[in-house]
């Protein structure tokens, strides 16, 4: 059982659990940075909005054709 777990404090308090935190705590910032701008600046309405553009056009282009 004390090998085990010193096996799990080395895993995971070692040099190498400690990149792999450093890498889970970047990639959490960068989809917090995301989700920030998704909502701040309300890219989710523009993007349905040029959508729904493309979407009228096109239909339009059909029925004169």
């Amino acid at each position: 059982m004390l090998t085990y777990v010193q096996y799990l404090m080395n895993r995971y308090l070692g040099e190498k659990g400690q990149g792999l935190t450093e890498y889970a705590i970047i990639l959490l910032l960068v989809v917090l940075i995301g989700v920030m701008i998704w909502f701040g600046f309300n890219i989710k309405g523009s993007l349905s909005t040029i959508y729904s553009r493309i979407g009228s056009d096109l239909s339009s282009i059909a029925t004169t054709s």
